[in-house]
């Protein structure tokens, strides 16, 4: 849907001349902007499933780098004021922080759940990330 709604936007001017085209009603100004806020808020968690789902270029060691910049975008955006997707924002990080929580936890002492320490060790052994603080 992300991908769908992103292309719509891209149209921009133009998108007008082809709702009219097609005999459908045109979307107003607070449409689009929600439109385009809809994009920004679901861009950090698209693009993060797109490369985690990849054929040939993933890997376990990007998994908890990937969550952690996810949440850290996402908390970026919630500080900005949105005057739509707010709502949305929070409830991406409330579902990451309650699916991933053990892993974003990063507790090497919970030997409970041994994906915790086999994600931190993937993660610090896959090259791009390495033991990169930032």
């Amino acid at each position: 849907m992300y991908d769908a709604v992103r292309r719509l936007v891209a149209f921009g001017d133009k998108l007008a001349q082809m709702l009219d085209a097609l005999e459908l009603p045109k979307l107003n100004r607070p449409e689009m902007e929600f439109l385009r806020e809809y994009c920004k808020a679901m861009e950090p968690l698209a693009t993060t499933l797109d490369q985690l789902q990849g054929d040939q270029h993933s890997y376990f060691g990007m998994l908890l780098p990937k969550l952690v910049q996810m949440r850290s975008k996402l908390q970026r955006m919630l500080c900005d004021s949105m005057q739509f997707c707010g709502p949305l924002l929070s409830a991406q990080l409330t579902g990451i922080g309650t699916r991933f929580k053990a892993l974003l936890a990063m507790d090497l002492k919970d030997m409970a759940d041994p994906t915790v320490k086999d994600a931190v060790l993937a993660a610090i052994s896959h090259p791009q990330y390495k033991l990169k603080l930032t």
